[in-house]
């Protein structure tokens, strides 16, 4: 993959995460004035990224598909993965990546940045965390999924049963006895 295209898809990746701060406000997980404050860092980054991938600048959100992998629901679910996995290829067709934070590491190394290190973030839910239940796996991570339900079906990525039957699910995770577990990544360097 040549240079450009790593700084294309981190640009992406980039204004996605403005989108994922919607849902957020929504979902009462983040205060409308940090959101807006965090979309002003969001939209320099854009432009650097697009200054760096040779493109011009312009700023956009494509509200089609949001997220990250890897992802796991417990109790596990066949219909759940195929349903998150619509939100991947969805944004795969868009030009972003969902798994990028598999790729901080050669990304950073390639905008120049040295002394680079990437570490995972994982999120863990499960009963004695009910803030994160409601705000993170309720009303952050499956709103998100549910949101790509027309596009998905529409694309002939899944069919409607399937995919209502992976939210369910999904929300099934959210019982006394359900987990759910998300990682992120977090890449530090030097410039």
């Amino acid at each position: 993959m040549d240079r450009g295209r790593y700084f294309e898809i981190a640009r992406g990746s980039a204004l996605e995460c403005a989108a994922i701060q919607d849902v957020l406000v929504v979902g009462k997980a983040l205060e409308e004035a940090e959101s807006q404050n965090r979309k002003t860092e969001l939209d320099r980054m854009a432009a650097m990224l697009s200054r760096l991938g040779g493109r011009g600048y312009q700023v956009r959100e494509d509200t089609s598909a949001y997220g990250g992998n890897p992802i796991d629901p417990d109790p596990d679910s066949d219909a759940a993965h195929a349903a998150i996995h619509c939100q991947v290829e969805l944004q795969s067709r868009a030009g972003g990546n969902a798994l990028i934070g598999r790729s901080l590491y050669p990304l950073l190394v390639a905008a120049g940045y040295r002394d680079v290190r990437v570490s995972p973030r994982m999120v863990y839910v499960d009963n004695s965390k009910p803030e994160l239940v409601e705000g993170f796996t309720k009303n952050t991570f499956t709103a998100m999924i549910e949101g790509v339900r027309q596009a998905a079906v529409e694309k002939g990525i899944i069919d409607a049963v399937t995919f209502d039957q992976g939210i369910q699910d999904l929300y099934r995770t959210t019982e006394p006895d359900g987990t759910f577990c998300y990682t992120f990544f977090k890449g530090l360097g030097k410039a």
